[in-house]
């Protein structure tokens, strides 16, 4: 309990082997730490793609209203390098141009919204038609793989 507010701990032990993030039902607040920024995801230190893949399946299953207060504010440089590994998605072009707004007017681009994640985060399109076009029965953790190859 928090503020009066239950909170959930997640257990997203990618970026290191007790990472763990917090979610706040009542007001949508999630506290990733290093788990998910605008268009990417966290490094992985200690744990596997298959880790960090079930730590965002969780957090992609949450409702699109959540706000995540991710750990640092790396938005733009992360949306500007999903547009590069996704050409053809039109809402990240977009949401690029909301953050260099943003930043020009020096107003934060911290919390996200899953809603904006969900259609702009690359790691969180495991199972987005571009991706798996070519799937031939590759699974979910396959698929990831491939996305974190073609981000380099």
């Amino acid at each position: 309990m928090v503020n009066n507010q239950e909170c959930e701990v997640f257990d997203v032990h990618a970026h290191t082997r007790a990472h763990v993030a917090y979610y706040f039902a009542e007001s949508h607040d999630f506290f990733s730490g290093d788990t998910i920024f605008a268009g990417t995801c966290g490094a992985i230190f200690e744990g596997t793609l298959s880790d960090m893949l079930t730590a965002l399946k969780k957090i992609r299953a949450l409702p699109g209203q959540t706000k995540i207060w991710c750990a640092h504010e790396y938005s733009l440089m992360y949306l500007k390098n999903a547009a590069r590994v996704e050409p053809w998605n039109e809402a990240t072009k977009t949401r690029v141009k909301v953050m260099e707004d943003l930043l020009q007017q020096k107003q934060p681009t911290v919390p996200l919204l899953l809603s904006d994640e969900i259609l702009t985060n690359i790691y969180l399109h495991w199972d987005h038609p571009h991706w798996v076009q070519s799937r031939n029965g590759k699974t979910d953790l396959e698929i990831f793989q491939k996305i974190a190859e073609t981000d380099g």
